[in-house]
């Protein structure tokens, strides 16, 4: 079971916190009981809270434009049915793409692992498929570099977090080693997943990797490929945070669909819409809470998870760190489902 749980209900400018648990049960950095400053791995929130979110200000400034093809930003990509990509198929999960590979197991750096994903093969036409795909947004990190010219941290902090105010919220390490969340034992599920090629078939082995982890992480990225080969500096996963960000980055983002805060509400409803399935926008994945209505927000492979529905300015946040456990851990959307129900039961009130 995991060690703790924070959760915060939002109702427009009223905040309800749920919190309990210590930050590790298996050992880790010193164990005490967790607060809203508790810093958790955020795993996959990364796409939205750091990719999405700077691709979106991006476009506020026309650096770029969603539909601008990703060869334009790196010229490898200018062949075959690769060259076809665009931005908006990396940000819709219908690239192509395959959905992981454990690229630690045979490249050291970050450039290694652009340069595989831009010679592995797709598995479907672009923009024909959804393939929910870590490798599009660990491309899209490279691409906001290119466009930035400065390392993906950076400009998260000057773009996201110090206009924002997420004094907590930062790539790699979190800002409070002595109030960190232990997140798993190791890599001992991603060393399962190569292992047992489930869910993914993919041509890697497990023995052919030297470096797994085995203690108990606190403090260290959890994703494989972000901690061995980006040093915790990724598009798709990298950032550690606490409930008094998010529950800020939430409201923020409530705010700005209704034209008051700070990210473009025209740019903001577009990356809401759907695009090939309803469940899933432009970097944000879309939950229907009733008829024609609909929240948007993101899960985390840790056991994180935030949705809000900007009509009825309402918000959840919810961290726990699932993979912190010696048995089989819960399914995200199993541990998600009641609470977002309830989530769900309060916007159809409020409509």
């Amino acid at each position: 079971m995991s060690s703790c749980l924070a959760i915060a209900r939002i109702d427009r400018n009223e905040v309800e916190e749920l919190i309990s648990g210590d930050t590790s049960l298996l050992g880790g950095l010193d164990q005490r009981q967790i607060d809203e400053y508790s810093s958790f791995d955020l795993g996959s929130i990364t796409k939205v809270l750091s990719t999405t979110s700077i691709l979106i200000k991006f476009l506020e400034t026309e650096r770029l434009g969603i539909d601008n093809k990703v060869s334009k930003f790196l010229p490898a990509w200018d062949k075959g049915k690769k060259s076809e990509i665009t931005l908006r198929h990396l940000l819709s999960h219908n690239s192509g793409l395959p959905a992981w590979r454990p690229f630690y197991i045979s490249c050291q750096t970050a450039d290694e692992v652009h340069s595989h994903i831009s010679q592995i093969d797709l598995e479907q036409e672009p923009g024909t498929k959804f393939t929910y795909s870590d490798l599009g947004f660990i491309t899209l990190g490279r691409i906001i570099e290119i466009v930035g010219s400065h390392n993906l941290d950076d400009i998260f902090y000057k773009v996201i977090a110090e206009p924002l105010g997420l004094a907590s919220t930062k790539f790699g390490k979190p800002t409070d080693l002595n109030n960190v969340v232990a997140t798993s034992i190791g890599d001992s599920i991603e060393y399962k997943m190569v292992e047992s090629k489930k869910p993914y078939v993919i041509p890697e082995h497990a023995t052919d990797f030297a470096r797994w982890r085995s203690h108990v992480l606190s403090g260290e990225i959890n994703d494989g490929n972000s901690f061995h080969c980006f040093s915790g500096i990724a598009g798709h996963a990298g950032l550690f945070s606490n409930l008094i960000d998010l529950i800020s980055f939430t409201q923020e983002l409530n705010n700005s669909f209704k034209g008051e805060g700070f990210f473009d509400s025209r740019i903001l409803n577009e990356f809401l819409a759907p695009s090939l399935e309803d469940s899933q926008g432009l970097g944000f994945k879309r939950w229907s809470v009733g008829p024609k209505s609909w929240s948007f927000g993101h899960f985390g492979f840790t056991g994180t998870g935030f949705a809000f529905h900007g009509r009825s300015q309402q918000a959840l946040v919810y961290l726990t760190n699932r993979l912190h456990t010696v048995g089989e851990f819960k399914p995200m959307v199993e541990i998600w489902d009641s609470e977002f129900k309830n989530f769900s039961t309060r916007i159809a009130r409020a409509s």
